[in-house]
């Protein structure tokens, strides 16, 4: 057998199927290093001037640059933020947490009735998704105002007796989301009498669309 040239070895080698994409994807890659203080402007100096030329000549790469992460005056407070923002994922229906099925019920029973309440419906939830995660964005990350400053040194990170008061609540919103069944069920004898109570009276139920 005659030995594979190289034009051979290389159609073997080249990837297939969506091996590509990856490949593709590694080229675009982040790296973080946090430097001590003392040592940032000699960093600087030999990273600018040395390192990232000899990245940007390496054959395909299209551009290399640098970033300086900016940290946030709101780190003092890492364990509030991060239950305020379990429930402010509850609260737009993140899946899994106890808003979900709500509104996941909701939109089922607009899209029931008519297709564009339906639609009203999730513009709804979605203006509100979007509101809820600019608030928590603005709350928590964003750089207090001078006003705000003011009290900054007194506001202290969540205590052990407010985790205490907050687990049980922690644990219905993830139990709700995950397991709402026996929630449901419980209540279905209160909807069905709601519903009898509707259904028998004509004027609750002779409402239609214009459309």
């Amino acid at each position: 057998m005659a030995p594979a040239t190289a034009k051979q070895r290389a159609a073997d080698a080249k990837p297939k199927g969506n091996a590509s994409a990856g490949i593709r994807g590694a080229y675009i890659f982040l790296v973080q290093m946090d430097i001590p203080k003392e040592l940032e402007d000699d960093f600087n100096r030999l990273y600018d001037t040395e390192h990232i030329p000899l990245i940007s000549k390496v054959p395909g790469v299209r551009h290399c640059e640098r970033y300086v992460l900016e940290t946030s005056e709101n780190e003092h407070m890492p364990r509030y933020a991060a239950i305020f923002g379990l429930f402010t994922f509850a609260s737009i229906g993140l899946p899994g947490l106890s808003g979900f099925i709500g509104e996941f019920l909701v939109v089922l029973g607009s899209f029931q009735y008519s297709g564009w309440v339906a639609a009203a419906t999730m513009l709804v939830v979605i203006i509100s998704a979007v509101y809820m995660l600019w608030m928590f964005q603005r709350v928590f990350f964003a750089v207090p105002s001078d006003w705000m400053r003011r009290f900054w040194p007194t506001l202290t990170d969540m205590s052990r007796n407010e985790w205490l008061a907050l687990t049980p609540l922690i644990l219905l919103v993830v139990g709700l989301g995950v397991l709402p069944g026996p929630v449901l069920d419980a209540i279905s004898p209160s909807v069905q009498r709601i519903l009898d109570v509707i259904n028998a009276s004509p004027g609750l139920t002779s409402f239609s669309l214009p459309w």
